[in-house]
Parts: structure tokens; C-alpha cells; sequence
């Protein structure tokens, strides 16, 4: 009977590579963004993103039509809002949402340009010159501030 020879060195390190090669894709497959939902304006608004004056926002998915928005400003303490979402145009890849503030008070109706990349978006109610406008770019899918991010904001904040 002719036995059965095992893999060679190389062979079998070669084999053991690409079977973590393909565990470390998935487990960054699961949280890296690369299952994100970009078949809406309101699904490409879900997760982390930066603006161009350095503030991290995070948006929650919707339950329903609502969401939990969290602000961390470049210095300052993180903020909390509800958002509501309005109205969604496909066409115009737009999702207008309402913003209140978590602690109550009267709610704010923001309109959110995002293409289908989902790489950019762009705020379109504010009262300014296009050129003014506030520029977010999408970081990950996280939903809520890191301790790192909320930490480094707070320690920007001048004394008073």
C-alpha cells in the first residue's frame, strides 16, 4: 500500500498563509465597510464621517425613519440629535432629514447630497454660497466615537 506523502515544507506554509490570508478577509470584510449598503442616499448616510472643518459625525441606522446622530466637533464635547428622515430622492441622490437635539428643543431639516460611491456628501440647506458648503468625507462604518477620537476633541478644548 503506498502511503500518502505529506505536503511539502513550502508547500504547507503556502496552505497555511492563504487560509489566514482568508480569515483575516473576512473577519475585515465585517466591519471594514466592504458590506455597506450603498443602494440609497439614506442607506450611504449609515456610519462615520468627517468634515472639512475636522468634526467626526456618526449616523446610526434608522429604525423605522429614525436615528441617533452624534457629533464630535475638532475640539469640544460630543453632541447628541435624533434625526428623522423626511424625504429620499433616488434620482437626485439626496435624503433630507430632520435634526433634533437630544435633549429636546425645535428640530432642524438638513438636506444631504451623497452619489452612489458613497464616498463623499455634501450638506445642500445650508444658507451659504455652494462653495461654503460643509464637505463630509465616509471614514468607516462605526456609529458611535471611538474613546480616542472623543478624548483627543475634549483635550483640544482651550481652558477657560
Amino acid at each position: 500500500m503506498d502511503r500518502i506523502r505529506p505536503l511539502s515544507r513550502p508547500l504547507a506554509l503556502l496552505a497555511a498563509g492563504l487560509g489566514l490570508l482568508a480569515i483575516g478577509l473576512v473577519t475585515l470584510s465585517s466591519g471594514c465597510g466592504f458590506l455597506r449598503d450603498l443602494e440609497t442616499p439614506r442607506a450611504r448616510i449609515v456610519g462615520h464621517w468627517t468634515t472639512d472643518t475636522g468634526a467626526h459625525v456618526y449616523f446610526s441606522p434608522t429604525v423605522g425613519d429614525e436615528g441617533l446622530l452624534i457629533v464630535v466637533p475638532q475640539s469640544g464635547a460630543r453632541e447628541e440629535f435624533q434625526y428623522a428622515v423626511v424625504e429620499e430622492d433616488i434620482e437626485e441622490e439626496t435624503v433630507t432629514v430632520e435634526v433634533t437635539p437630544e435633549a429636546g428643543g425645535d428640530g432642524e431639516v438638513r438636506v444631504y447630497r451623497i452619489p452612489p460611491d458613497g464616498i463623499f456628501m455634501r450638506e445642500l440647506s445650508e444658507d451659504v454660497p455652494d462653495s461654503e458648503k460643509t464637505e463630509y468625507i465616509f471614514v468607516d462604518t462605526e456609529t458611535q466615537p471611538s474613546p480616542y477620537i472623543e478624548t483627543t476633541a475634549a483635550e483640544a478644548t482651550p481652558a477657560e
